[in-house]
């Protein structure tokens, strides 16, 4: 059986989210840090919002800038305490510096030279497309699962799992904004994401782990429709693609252990990688977001021994 064609929209990809964690020290005056949040609050014309409970202490802003909304927060939970920075998308490097000025050893330059990445998500948006109609794998992982909204009208695949430091997720963004009662300039759109999470090290040393260790040319989409039609001689192929709508690739793949290095070899030739996200679409984002020249030279250096 032939399934339905589809057309879809490659748009930009995007550093969609990025998360950084700043170790506070024991015994270091959180009253002051709490003070200058205070301050800086009142400068943009924002609230320090703070709340406790047994488990520890959290102070919270979200500063708007012109090119996006920076978010700060001082935390103190189960003996550990940190500052936090996280934005989404785009943000400019000299506005957001500036305005975490006043922290001193925890401004934001320092945050993203010295602090832990706790979340950093590079981002391919497809327009036209459903996370249903195609299979997504990330090379050497063996843990999978696919999740539904409430409606089952949204899908969620999952490769890798959250304890994981890198995680590869398919879902369908149109449904998700609609979910929460946002608008989408689309009826369909599906997100491809590369998550990195809970990394103690800075963010120049992950992105650079990142195209040393060619984590993208990992990644592998797969049109469903084209994977059916595929005429393989194994007869479990089919069988095979079953198990992956229902479970993920990585599962599936362990189901039929005597046919791996086939299927994976079907997966890679099958894969589509224009829906794949590339660590060369972000260089310019990531340059911007810490335009810092000795680290961009090396980052220059780099992508070009990784090209």
């Amino acid at each position: 059986m032939q399934m339905e064609r589809l057309i879809v929209l490659i748009l930009p990809p995007r550093l969609d989210k990025v998360q950084i964690h700043i170790p506070i020290p024991p015994g270091s005056d959180l009253s002051l840090l709490g003070s200058i949040h205070q301050d800086v609050a009142k400068k943009f014309g924002t609230k320090s919002q703070y709340c406790s409970n047994k488990k520890g202490s959290r102070r919270y802003l979200r500063l708007h800038l012109s090119t996006g909304i920076l978010e700060v927060e001082i935390r103190r939970q189960y003996g550990n305490r940190w500052l936090m920075y996280r934005f989404n998308g785009p943000i400019d490097f000299g506005e957001a510096d500036e305005a975490a000025l006043p922290f001193g050893d925890y401004d934001f330059e320092n945050g993203l030279m010295t602090g832990h990445i706790k979340a950093l998500e590079f981002a391919q948006d497809i327009s036209g497309a459903q996370a249903k109609d195609f299979l997504v794998h990330l090379v050497g992982t063996s843990v999978s699962h696919i999740a539904y909204n409430a409606d089952k009208t949204g899908q969620t695949k999952y490769v890798g799992s959250r304890d994981s430091a890198l995680q590869f997720v398919m879902y369908d963004k149109a449904q998700e904004l609609r979910d929460k009662k946002k608008p989408c300039a689309f009826k369909n759109l599906m997100r491809v994401e590369l998550r990195v999470i809970n990394r103690k090290e800075s963010f120049p040393y992950v992105v650079a782990r990142l195209i040393d260790d060619c984590v993208f040319d990992k990644l592998r989409v797969v049109s469903l429709a084209q994977a059916m039609d595929f005429k393989s001689p194994v007869a479990d192929w089919k069988l095979f693609l079953s198990a992956c709508q229902l479970e993920g690739v990585p599962v599936a793949l362990a189901q039929f252990k005597h046919h791996k290095k086939t299927f994976l070899k079907y997966i890679h030739q099958l894969s589509k990688p224009l829906m794949q996200p590339k660590i060369e679409s972000f260089q310019e984002q990531i340059c911007a977001l810490l335009p810092w020249a000795p680290f961009n030279k090396l980052l220059d250096a780099a992508f070009k021994a990784a090209g």
